[in-house]
């Protein structure tokens, strides 16, 4: 009875705690690992048939920079948000792609003759170059609607400060796949499940 307790209890905090990160992932939670290459790995797609929308949200880059789409491989020959005219919430319009398109990022720093992808295989240094998390619609201004939150850096990997926000943006209808954790909750109770029984045998083995 203890043993079932013990099981339901830490189910329990388990689910407790899942809820709290999946929920703390709304607004933008600023880049945390400044002077480090970004080690996460994004697969962005169009979340519904539509139009992509990109609303500038600020830039620290002494380069000159605009951003541009490639969708399912093909880049769509529009780029703006330049980063030292445009005002915050100022917005561009990529054109209606169809759900479950797969979209890249593009930085283009005139300054230096840099393209920089939000895909890392297409960087000439290899590295990542992009920080992305979600965003409720709070605390950048400008009407900037909730989205996807995207930060470039501008800088190759030699002798970048890694701090991602030299050009950032929120753009509509793209999302990154839902992160892990939920599906690995029914694995995680499988296993506490599974230890459970384990001991219960061997009580059962040693009475």
């Amino acid at each position: 009875m203890r043993l079932v307790r013990s099981i339901s209890s830490s189910i329990a905090v388990l689910s407790f705690l899942l809820v709290f990160t999946t929920g703390a992932q709304a607004g933008i939670t600023p880049y945390a690992n400044v002077g480090t290459q970004n080690s996460a790995t994004y697969s962005f797609t169009v979340e519904n048939t539509g139009d992509v929308i990109a609303y500038f949200a600020g830039s620290s880059a002494a380069y000159n920079e605009e951003i541009g789409l490639i969708v399912n491989g093909v880049n769509v020959g529009i780029y703006g948000l330049q980063n030292h005219s445009s005002t915050v919430g100022e917005s561009i319009d990529f054109g209606s792609f169809a759900a479950g398109s797969v979209v890249e990022f593009v930085d283009v720093v005139s300054t230096s003759g840099d393209t920089w992808y939000s895909n890392p295989a297409m960087n000439y240094d290899g590295v990542n170059h992009i920080y992305a998390t979600s965003y409720d619609g709070t605390g950048l201004g400008g009407g900037i609607p909730s989205g996807l939150f995207v930060g470039f850096e501008d800088l190759p990997a030699w002798w970048s400060d890694f701090d991602y926000n030299d050009t950032s943006f929120v753009v509509t209808n793209v999302g990154d796949p839902p992160t892990p954790e939920p599906a690995m909750l029914p694995v995680l109770i499988a296993g506490l499940v599974g230890l459970a029984v384990v001991a219960l045998r061997r009580r059962r083995r040693s009475a």
